[in-house]
């Protein structure tokens, strides 16, 4: 499951990423086994995609799927 697509409904149009709208921040977060891990809450959607890009390549290895 790790290598899942995008869901459909996505509206950051980046995979780990969601709008935060109590902070006004971009969030981010990764499951693995059952367990989402927080990957903090940033300014832009960039920087929070690149969070979850670094944090699936260390978790997901050769699975990863980034978008």
């Amino acid at each position: 499951m790790a290598n899942r697509a995008m869901h459909s409904n996505n509206k950051a149009g980046k995979k780990g990423v969601s709008f935060d709208k109590f902070r006004r921040k971009w969030r981010a977060q990764i499951k693995k086994n059952g367990k989402v891990k927080n990957l903090g809450r940033f300014e832009t959607v960039e920087a929070a995609h690149a969070a979850y890009v670094s944090a699936a390549t260390l978790m997901h290895g050769e699975f990863a799927r980034f978008n």
